[in-house]
């Protein structure tokens, strides 16, 4: 730990810069296993060079084709959906139907089951405790209180029910994909229809993925009519971004990153089959109580190509590609594989490297080196980062020879320094403080001896996810107070 006097914003610009160096080597690794990519890398020059040298109009030309064959696609998926919507249509006040039966037209293979229960499941199997199932007639009691988020297809707008803080999904009316699709001649049943369909299939998807890092559906309605309007009601979750993550400390980092891992290997072998996030970025993810969750699924599916041999399977990414194996006619690994790198290149990038304890970097760049390049699986992923945990959590890390040393300071039980004497360092869980989780007294003092600053610190009995204790590091030590839940420990000044 360096405590020195240090803004949460300098950790964030640090790495930014450390992550920055890291692209640079992983790129370098990855350039050095040989040069096999020069001819494509030449091809696909050629090919920029070509498509520059058309004019715009034709381009344009292009994308409008393209546009159209997607929108002739997307009838198709209603034509296919009104099987699935026939009991609505018919429906003339809002119903909570027993049980549907839901197929993914894009795939047309995926069958899902979507069911109202008393309580939905929990993660674990468990009927979750402490907030009532929402359905139709409870919708009217969540009062809203803002729009918490919205994106192409839905809007998400945070509510209060009993006491509990919830997100609302529906249909964006006036959303992106409404506009084109009514800009493009269907009719604004058909419209809805086709947007509302991505709203079931995410409740679909969620109660058939269920995991605690997947974000918890607290219920649906179906509302009936044609176009099959539908709301969903999930538990809420603050927004993931940057600078956010740059300035949490490396346990909590860490935590994002485990957490992660241990989903994209549940998706690996979820009970409908490897599921690939096709849109994954971190707008897609929210923390809930420091918990990392994955809260939009209405763009996965179980996509993996056909192939007739190895040279199908190319897995492509900015910059880089992977060569996958064909096996069975299909890519094989294709679903994690992608998951894995995407998780690489949007967090492990910038959550795990990054003041990590000396003692586990080798560790830590390991995972970084096997998944840049992509010869880990997810389950590996999580064994290997596991395995960090457990040395984190027992000590192991620290290497200790012989019995703890703590002759260098005074211990006054009881006693506290409120209000005076904090400072910022890098690893802080709080601003405006040094707060800091160790494994016990032996390593705050060793961590305070390696600081000039730090003329102290107190021992609490806060803990953090793992179960470690927090101390606060002061540079003032010298008006103590009595607080029964903590301990201070003061430097003995050796005589000048």
């Amino acid at each position: 730990m360096a405590c020195g006097r240090r803004l949460h914003l300098t950790r964030a610009i640090t790495v930014l810069l450390t992550v920055v160096g890291t692209v640079i080597v992983v790129n370098i690794l990855l350039l050095s296993s040989g040069s096999r990519n020069d001819d494509r890398l030449v091809s696909e020059t050629r090919r920029a060079e070509k498509y520059d040298d058309q004019t715009l109009s034709a381009r344009l030309t292009a994308h409008i084709r393209d546009l159209q064959n997607e929108l002739e696609s997307k009838r198709r998926e209603i034509a296919e959906y009104k099987e699935s919507m026939e009991l609505l249509v018919s429906a003339r006040k809002p119903v909570e139907p027993k049980f549907r039966r839901l197929m993914d037209a894009r795939r047309e293979k995926l069958l899902l089951q979507v069911v109202n229960t008393v309580a939905p499941v929990g993660a674990n199997g468990t009927v979750r405790r402490g907030l009532r199932y929402i359905g139709c007639r409870e919708l009217e009691h969540i009062t809203v209180t803002g729009t918490a988020g919205s994106g192409y297809t839905k809007v998400v707008q945070k509510g209060k029910y009993n006491g509990v803080d919830v997100a609302v999904k529906s249909v964006a009316m006036s959303g992106h994909d409404m506009r084109v699709c009514l800009d493009n001649g269907m009719d604004r049943r058909d419209c809805s229809a086709l947007s509302n369909y991505k709203i079931v299939k995410e409740v679909a998807l969620l109660q058939a993925l269920a995991h605690p890092n997947i974000i918890k559906l607290l219920g649906y309605c179906f509302h009936g009519g044609e176009d099959g309007s539908v709301t969903s009601i999930m538990e809420f979750g603050a927004p993931l971004d940057v600078i956010s993550l740059l300035q949490a400390s490396w346990e909590d980092r860490f935590r994002i990153s485990l957490g992660l891992a241990q989903l994209l290997a549940h998706l690996n072998s979820s009970p409908i089959g490897p599921v690939t996030l096709h849109d994954f970025r971190l707008q897609q993810f929210l923390l809930v109580d420091g918990e990392v969750k994955l809260a939009d699924l209405d763009d996965a599916d179980s996509y993996a190509p056909n192939c007739v041999e190895d040279s199908d399977c190319t897995l492509e990414f900015p910059g880089t590609s992977f060569q996958l194996s064909c096996q069975q006619s299909k890519c094989s690994s294709w679903s994690d594989k992608s998951n894995l790198y995407n998780a690489y290149r949007y967090f492990f990038v910038y959550l795990l490297p990054f003041e990590a304890p000396q003692a586990l970097k080798p560790l830590v760049d390991e995972v970084m080196n096997k998944t840049a390049t992509l010869q880990w699986s997810s389950k590996e992923t999580v064994s290997h980062l596991e395995r960090i945990l457990q040395l984190y959590q027992s000590g192991a890390y620290l290497q200790r020879e012989g019995k703890a040393d703590m002759t260098g300071y005074k211990k006054l039980p009881q006693s506290d320094v409120r209000g005076a004497g904090d400072f910022d360092c890098l690893r802080s869980l709080s601003r405006g403080a040094c707060a800091v989780s160790v494994f016990d007294a032996q390593e705050a003092a060793s961590m305070c001896d390696r600081d000039r600053e730090c003329q102290g610190f107190v021992l609490t009995s806060k803990k953090t996810w793992i179960g470690r204790p927090v101390v606060y590091f002061k540079n003032n030590v010298t008006s103590p107070v009595e607080n029964a839940d903590t301990i201070l420990y003061t430097k003995i000044l050796a005589p000048t």
